[in-house]
């Protein structure tokens, strides 16, 4: 039997949307042009013009080569195109563009969002409502009248809290969702056969149950159990962005949940939307209905849900505003009584007036809740030591957006008077936001310490391209803290995984001297070093204060060295020293 599945390649749908522009640029040209001139050294085939065209901008910098010497196809150690036709199917996969019959490229409505910076968790969300199985763009053969990805994922939710990696794999099981229930059981198999286990640490024991149930449940399947894994983890990384799940947990352990702030939403989608089926086989009529973002209505876009929308928040208000109240009484909405009255109407507009000022509030409150008491718990602050390893180590698909979440997170949690301000949005539970856009030209946060400011910005950049986008922005933010507080010592801190060597030369510079008469210090930290640093304020009950004096002591060794590369090596005996001095 041959089930659903879901693209792989990338496994992250934000690479897909990354690299898409490259796509959009070639629009209204042949997919297919060659050149027979050139040959490829690997193939020995002649090259792929436009495929070679997307593939030098959406990857080039892995290559190494100039265009021209990419397009030449002299050097090619591997079948470089093949990357090209992966992407392809990404994007045909989720609506942004396709290939039509005539080989010509071409970009959908919802693709023109990408490329104008547009694209937002809903668009998203829509696409995934829209994925059916079987379609035109949906090459591979599949045995079943029709199923939607999504509308199996909303239906099992009906059912669990959460699901497990190895649950949402058992999904794929399901080729008609009149059989659903028959999926359901293999879950609570699972969850029973699980429970069994001594061990539950042992992952192959835990696999090995994954693999009896589903052979046990469709004993007609084809694929090998471990394919189900590998598109359930892709699976859960686009569900991810929709702003309605999220995950905890590593590996096959990981735990696809609905978040406080999207239960109602996802209680409508439930409730109120209507997978229909389309049936069309003309590939151009299809992608103009799969890549046009306004033909399904969501059911909070009209006002009669919207207001369950609303009401539900203005119930999570009332629950906690008294607590917050003991903080801050100035947490208190002034104009309640007017919200209470928009809630009432039924024009959609005053009902998204009356769902952002609450949105607001309950961000507010969580927030400065989460300043004054939570953030300073060991269970707080083990959590977040906790997600910077899935953030270095990949496990996190939002490793981007959650990394500015949760320096902003360790910082606010160090011990101590300062203030963290947070230039970059996140949802009332004080996760990442999908898409968030930063706010205008300012650092990740800013962080006031007496008399000092302290200029965090992050980012899981690597190569050049870190060195490019992230070297001149994060100097510019430095440099206009160090000018408008002149009293104040400023010091900016970038951190990342890695410091490509660009980077490291020019802050090594800038902490010694700069065009403006002075010094620009910014600190290169990688996230390995930051855990080092935080764990150890977090354990031995240091405070801002400290953090501070290691950070002008990692700048004022930029004065003490020749270069570089020895500024680099001493950061780590910096932290060292500061770790045995503090004691």
């Amino acid at each position: 039997m041959k089930s659903w599945w879901f693209r792989m390649k990338p496994r992250s749908i934000l690479r897909t949307i990354e690299w898409f522009p490259s796509f959009a640029k070639l629009e209204g040209r042949d997919w297919n042009k060659k050149d027979e001139i050139k040959i490829s050294a690997r193939t020995g085939k002649a090259i792929n013009t436009v495929r070679r065209e997307y593939i030098f901008n959406a990857h080039g910098e892995d290559c190494g080569l100039t265009l021209d010497e990419f397009m030449s196809g002299k050097y090619d150690l591997v079948d470089v195109e093949s990357a090209g036709r992966n992407d392809k199917i990404s994007f045909e996969f989720f609506g942004f563009g396709y290939v039509n019959s005539e080989n010509i490229v071409k970009v959908t409505d919802v693709g023109r969002l990408i490329t104008d910076r547009k694209m937002n968790e809903e668009y998203l969300l829509k696409q995934l409502l829209k994925l059916q199985f079987s379609s035109p763009i949906i090459k591979k053969d599949f045995e079943g009248n029709y199923i939607f990805p999504m509308e199996v994922l909303l239906k099992t939710f009906e059912k669990f809290d959460y699901l497990t990696h190895l649950e949402v794999a058992l999904l794929f099981g399901c080729v008609n969702i009149d059989n659903l229930d028959k999926t359901i059981d293999a879950i609570y198999k699972f969850r029973k056969e699980y429970g069994k286990l001594e061990n539950k640490l042992k992952t192959k024991e835990v696999v090995d149950i994954y693999v009896r149930v589903l052979n046990n449940t469709y004993p007609e399947i084809d694929n090998k159990p471990e394919t189900y894994i590998d598109y359930a983890d892709a699976f859960i990384r686009a569900v991810t962005y929709t702003g309605l799940f999220l995950t905890r947990g590593r590996g096959v352990y990981t735990k696809l949940y609905v978040p406080d702030h999207s239960k109602v939403k996802v209680e409508l989608l439930q409730a109120k939307h209507e997978f229909i089926y389309n049936e069309e086989q003309d590939l151009d009529t299809y992608m103009k209905y799969y890549g046009d973002p306004y033909n399904i209505i969501l059911p909070w876009d009209n006002p009669q849900d919207r207001k369950i929308l609303v009401q539900e928040k203005l119930r999570d208000y009332k629950a906690i505003i008294d607590d917050a109240l003991k903080i801050d009484k100035e947490l208190a909405i002034k104009d309640l009584s007017e919200i209470e009255e928009l809630i009432n109407t039924e024009d959609y507009k005053e009902l998204v007036v009356a769902d952002e000022k609450l949105s607001s509030s309950l961000l507010n409150i969580n927030e400065r809740i989460f300043i004054q008491s939570t953030s300073k718990t060991k269970e707080t602050r083990l959590e977040i030591i906790d997600k910077f390893d899935d953030i270095s180590n990949g496990t996190e698909d939002m490793a981007a957006l959650w990394l500015e979440v949760n320096t902003w997170k360790s910082i606010v949690a160090m011990d101590g008077t300062h203030k963290v301000k947070r230039n970059f949005r996140i949802e009332e539970d004080l996760t990442p936001k999908s898409f968030a856009p930063g706010i205008g030209n300012t650092p990740d946060m800013e962080v006031y310490v007496n008399g000092s400011i302290l200029i965090p910005e992050v980012s899981l950049m690597s190569g050049v391209k870190q060195w490019e986008h992230e070297g001149s922005s994060v100097i510019d933010h430095v440099l206009k803290f160090i000018e408008r507080y002149n009293d104040k010592d400023v010091y900016g801190i970038f951190i990342s995984k890695k410091m490509n060597v660009r980077t490291m030369w020019q802050f090594f510079i800038l902490n010694r001297e700069s065009w403006v008469g002075r010094n620009v210090p910014v600190i290169p930290i990688t996230i390995k070093q930051y855990v080092d640093i935080i764990f150890y304020i977090y354990a031995n009950d240091l405070d801002i204060h400290d953090f501070t004096d290691l950070i002008s002591s990692i700048s004022d060794n930029a004065f003490n060295v020749e270069n570089y590369i020895d500024w680099e090596i001493n950061i780590d005996f910096i932290i060292k020293n500061w770790k045995a001095n503090i004691r």
